[in-house]
């Protein structure tokens, strides 16, 4: 099957300008050709569907690469807690596949599943990639790897020693998880007095990481202190999901030379913008519109790391955390607003964090995150100019995921 989306403008996700009056071919799942002159769309749409994309962009497929479709994102980590922990698996497996769904909706075309309990949502993986039912492209980690009452126990996967280790990364492998996540250190989710104290001592990161590389599989940590950053960093781990900087008594742990050793070897950065913080644009009545600025200005403060990071070279993907307290999967559009604000970031530059930058934290950069010939056609088309306002991203007209047609005016085609 060909189709043609023509007359659109084109925002391909490698950050350039954009391409008005393009049409882009798609040849069964790839796209196959992109003609910039509307003059030229006419002859290539011989033979082909046609749809009529005037007035509106064509960008990427968003890759939102941290999730926790498990998790229903209630407004306090105990409900979120209590929800998974009630459900049977094949209650889990459904309620996962609903959230997948709905990040298909909002123009997420791939996610990375960061950690639930059980092995549920590798089956909703499969059964998205056979077409069973329509949902994103799905990379599923399975249960997160972490010590003895560490961050996210109760998903299953408690382990202590480097031997444990080593077993659990490779029971993770042979039940057919496609990365690795680690929790080195704590985190808010779970009671803990110093949540951001490391939890996994650095030659068990080293023998995590090189076990990992041995079975081909990458390496995503929860990392909430800039010693877990450091251990984690030295591992050679992938992506440092969080990266936060804090030391146990409080003050900046922040550390150039690491830093340099980061942007050196491409670890990236998870910029998650979850609920918590992306409230902070939603004109609620709850905060007076001074209250919210000054709150704003506060969490830019908070991110003086992250610009500098970005400055020196750091690579950064933005996500979600959807799942989690108060981050519905289908509010993907604050998260791309939160960042354009704390990162200085222009919406063409934030759409290619979540798009080309979100597909090469993956490893699957080959396959999507930008419209070009030979990749998949995981494409999102908007009523809007996300350029004028990244809220325009919740406008979504039609979503492709490699090629087929998934979501038109809000609804999942099946």
């Amino acid at each position: 099957m060909k189709l043609v989306l023509r007359n659109g403008t084109l925002i391909d996700g490698e950050g350039g300008q954009p391409i008005p009056n393009a049409a882009v071919l798609i040849a069964d799942d790839k796209v196959e050709r992109i003609v910039e002159s509307f003059a030229d769309a006419d002859s290539l749409a011989s033979g082909a569907k046609a749809i009529d994309c005037t007035g509106k962009f064509i960008l990427p497929g968003l890759v939102d690469s941290h999730v926790h479709l498990a998790f229903e994102p209630y407004s306090d980590h105990e409900s979120v807690i209590r929800q998974m922990l009630a459900d049977s698996d094949q209650t889990l497996a459904l309620r996962e596949m609903r959230h997948a769904q709905q990040c298909l909706l909002a123009g997420i075309t791939t996610v990375r599943d960061c950690g639930g309990k059980g092995f549920g949502t590798l089956a909703v993986r499969d059964a998205t990639a056979a077409g069973i039912l329509p949902g994103p492209r799905i990379l599923a980690s399975g249960m997160p790897i972490t010590t003895t009452f560490g961050h996210l126990y109760f998903c299953g996967l408690e382990v202590d020693g480097i031997d444990q280790v080593r077993v659990a990364v490779r029971r993770l492998a042979k039940s057919g998880a496609d990365f690795i996540k680690v929790m080195a250190t704590g985190g808010m989710m779970t009671a803990s007095p110093n949540p951001g104290i490391p939890r996994y001592t650095q030659v068990e990161l080293d023998a995590l990481c090189e076990e990992a590389r041995t079975l081909n599989k990458r390496v995503a940590a929860h990392v909430g202190s800039a010693e877990g950053i450091k251990r984690c960093v030295k591992a050679g781990i992938n992506t440092i999901e969080h990266c936060g900087w804090g030391n146990p008594d409080g003050s900046s742990g922040y550390d150039p030379q690491i830093v340099e050793q980061m942007a050196a070897q491409e670890t990236f950065v998870g910029a998650t913008m979850p609920g918590l913080t992306r409230n902070l644009l939603r004109p609620d009545g709850q905060l007076t519109d001074s209250e919210r600025q000054r709150r704003l200005e506060e969490l830019y403060q908070g991110w003086r790391s992250f610009r500098n990071m970005k400055a020196v070279g750091v690579p950064f993907t933005l996500s979600s955390d959807a799942g989690v307290r108060d981050t519905p999967f289908d509010e993907i559009y604050l998260s791309l607003k939160l960042y354009s604000l704390m990162m200085d970031a222009s919406p063409l530059e934030t759409i290619r964090a979540i798009t080309q930058e979100g597909a090469r934290a993956l490893g699957i950069e080959q396959i999507c995150g930008t419209i070009k010939p030979g990749k998949m056609a995981d494409i999102l088309v908007l009523e809007a100019d996300p350029l004028q306002d990244l809220g325009n991203v919740r406008q979504v007209a039609l979503v492709l995921k490699e090629g087929k047609p998934v979501v038109s005016q809000g609804r999942l085609l099946l």
